[in-house]
């Protein structure tokens, strides 16, 4: 029996030790893939609300860096509070907090497009401006119409 776990136990490391090196590689790859893929959809995003918008080169240069700070901002705030607002299995008095928790990340939203509105208005005119509104809703729906034609991977 000695023989069997000495025999055993080391096979038994080396098994364990491919198992976590395995799902450590696949981790990695997987976030590296997921920010390949940031990268392409925000150059997408980038060249179409730049054609959409019709923005010059010097309008360009002033926009975008407003633009990329408000993207930033508006994504702390979503994964602020919206991941722990909307837990699947919550008691009532947590859904009630979830709800308020919901209401304040709109308002906040809503007060980070009123500031960055003002910024845009500063470097765009106000045609251009709704123009930007409209485009942003354009590629959110373009995209959402590829997510739902394109098959679900499924996570490992």
């Amino acid at each position: 029996m000695k023989k069997f776990l000495n025999i055993i136990s080391p096979v038994l490391m080396v098994f364990l030790f491919i198992v976590a090196f395995t799902n450590t590689s696949f981790s990695q790859r997987n976030e590296k893939d997921k920010s390949r893929l940031r990268e392409k959809l925000n150059t997408h995003k980038i060249a179409f609300l730049t054609d959409r918008i019709d923005l010059t080169e010097a309008e360009a240069e002033k926009f975008w860096p407003i633009y990329n700070v408000y993207e930033e901002e508006k994504k702390a705030i979503k994964e602020d509070k919206l991941v722990e607002a909307l837990n699947a299995d919550i008691s009532e008095k947590e859904a009630e907090k979830a709800l308020t928790s919901i209401m304040d990340l709109r308002s906040k939203e809503l007060e980070l497009d009123k500031k960055y509105l003002s910024k845009f208005r500063t470097v765009l005119s106000a045609s251009k401006v709704v123009k930007l509104i409209k485009a942003e809703r354009e590629f959110k729906a373009k995209m959402v119409g590829k997510l739902k034609n394109k098959p679900m991977k499924r996570e490992r």
